[in-house]
């Protein structure tokens, strides 16, 4: 399905220059300008669009490992792009709490799904079971 979107802002230092025209083939972007001519399946107007290059989040809560009944990692990458984010930082604090290689080995290799459509930065626990007693041996997870 061919979208045009019209009148959109662009959120980017290098373009400041105005409203530009979006093409949009199957949720890709195939063309940006103004005034395109390009024939579509629907064609959007509004003076409030806006389109910023994706979004980053340093802070997400992952389920998996330890309750990938409710939420597997290519489903969190699924929904963080839907919302726009093209890039997510995964906390530590799962069960198991990710804090030794094994452990970040796993949620890598599972964070890299081929074709995944954000990526998935996983981040490991300072402490051990993130309970602020004893370091986790931080060279290690820094290797892996």
């Amino acid at each position: 399905m061919r979208v045009l979107l019209r009148s959109v802002r662009l959120l980017d230092g290098a373009s400041p220059g105005p409203a530009q025209d979006i093409l949009l083939e199957d949720g890709l972007i195939r063309a940006i300008g103004e005034d395109l001519s390009e024939a579509a399946d629907r064609t959007l107007v509004s003076e409030g669009f806006c389109a910023s290059a994706g979004w980053l989040d340093l802070r997400v809560a992952a389920r998996d490992p330890g309750h990938e009944h409710r939420e597997t990692l290519p489903d969190l990458a699924r929904a963080a792009a839907a919302g726009g984010f093209t890039d997510v930082a995964l906390l530590p604090n799962t069960s198991p709490v990710v804090d030794t290689k094994d452990t970040l080995g796993y949620v890598r290799r599972m964070a890299e799904t081929p074709g995944s459509p954000a990526r998935l930065h996983p981040m490991a626990a300072i402490t051990k079971g993130t309970k602020g007693v004893d370091f986790t041996d931080m060279i290690d997870l820094h290797r892996a």
